[in-house]
């Protein structure tokens, strides 16, 4: 393998990498490692070009681009679909077939091609339900890219990714007893919890069955009180 094909896949390495990296030092690292590769590869291509063509006739290479992630974005549920909103200045200036959409069920990958000498790529691995693939779609204006994604099932997203949908399974779920409480103290602390947590209509439920409770056990000497359930 030639220092040009090194370089290069070496280029393609960090590509990967970039795309991967979440943290900001470890992305500045990665572009200004693509920076010098990108550098160094312009004089070898340069000479390549000119021992392949004798006297240096025909189209010169364009120089290597590196591809940096989109992070400019934000997201809609539209009702029947989900709209990404991606903002990159100047993008209405490319070609129509600058723009690549490619989708699954359950993914979809947005690349600029070629904009300012750089490839920009917006990447999502797990949306947060399935979308129709063969249903998406892009609109190209002055400085933003708009992408239409159709859903496959009709269900409202509260998140754009998996992890977000899981979060909000998360908060949703009831709170657990501890096994090793006393069962009527872990009775009051859920009830408590769930009363803190929960909406007007569930508080009122809520103290609706407890009062009930309370009333058929004052023959008995009342149940205990629930600290922080007003009105009890």
């Amino acid at each position: 393998m030639s220092k040009l094909d090194e370089l290069r896949a070496d280029l393609q390495e960090c590509e990967k990498l970039l795309a991967l990296a979440t943290r900001p030092a470890v992305k500045q690292v990665l572009q200004n490692e693509m920076t010098r590769i990108t550098n160094a590869t312009g004089p070898l291509e340069r000479a390549q070009a000119a021992i392949g063509t004798g006297a240096g006739d025909g189209p010169t290479p364009s120089p290597t681009q590196y591809t940096v992630p989109i992070k400019n974005y934000g997201w809609d549920d539209s009702g029947p679909s989900i709209k990404l909103y991606i903002t990159l200045p100047g993008v209405g200036k490319i070609p129509q077939d600058g723009v690549t959409i490619n989708a699954a069920q359950k993914s979809v990958s947005v690349l600029v091609n070629n904009l300012n000498n750089k490839n920009h790529k917006l990447e999502i691995m797990r949306l947060f339900d399935e979308i129709d693939p063969t249903a998406c779609s892009h609109r190209v204006k002055s400085d933003m890219l708009i992408v239409t994604l159709k859903k496959a099932k009709q269900v409202k997203w509260t998140g754009l990714t998996d992890v977000e949908k899981k979060q909000k399974q998360e908060e949703k779920a009831p709170p657990k007893l501890d096994e090793d409480e006393d069962p009527q103290a872990g009775l009051m602390k859920l009830m408590k919890q769930m009363y803190d947590d929960g909406d007007d209509t569930m508080k009122q439920t809520i103290a609706k069955a407890w009062t009930e409770s309370q009333d058929k056990n004052k023959q008995g000497g009342g149940a205990p009180g629930a600290p922080g359930l007003p009105g009890f």
